[in-house]
């Protein structure tokens, strides 16, 4: 399929199809997003191979670790964005056991939204610089996780919960 494509003939509008994923709402929009954003890397992709005057299994084998690391790193911060979601949801409906300070509602937010973050920041390296470059770029969320414990930890004990639960 991807073989057939003619780049000349029919030059392929992330605006267009932008528009069109903005028309629909909620998870459909999500979805319309993230596959608009992996199909213009897709896109942008084959553009550049379809200009090479050959292909070498070297090639080839780039052009499916850029694609596939893509695919990942946008995967990996979408389902994070998505356990976020469910927590604000859970915090907004009031559905906790244990009722959560102010205090601790940031600090589990700055550590979820820290891998998207990451992972986000992470497919511009893979993409002109270099995918292996991308991955490193993963073990921030090591440093993330040191910081954050030591800047949490030194919240003065005895927090209440949030007055507006």
């Amino acid at each position: 399929m991807v073989t057939t494509l003619a780049t000349s003939e029919h030059q392929w509008s992330s605006w267009s199809a932008f528009r069109t994923a903005t028309a629909l709402s909620g998870p459909l929009f999500a979805y319309a997003l993230s596959f608009l954003v992996v199909s213009t890397f897709w896109w942008a992709n084959h553009r550049f191979v379809s200009s090479l005057r050959a292909l070498s299994p070297r090639a080839i084998r780039a052009s499916l670790l850029m694609l596939a690391f893509v695919i990942y790193a946008l995967n990996v911060a979408a389902v994070s964005l998505a356990g976020f979601l469910l927590f604000r949801v859970a915090i907004t409906d009031r559905l906790c056991s244990v009722p959560l300070s102010r205090d601790e509602i940031a600090e589990r937010t700055v550590n979820m939204l820290d891998v998207p973050l990451v992972f986000v920041a992470s497919v511009p390296i893979g993409l002109f610089w270099s995918p292996s470059a991308a991955r490193y770029s993963w073990l921030a969320l090591v440093l993330l996780g040191v910081a954050e414990s030591w800047w949490f930890a030194r919240r003065p004990p005895g927090h209440e919960p949030d007055p507006a639960r």
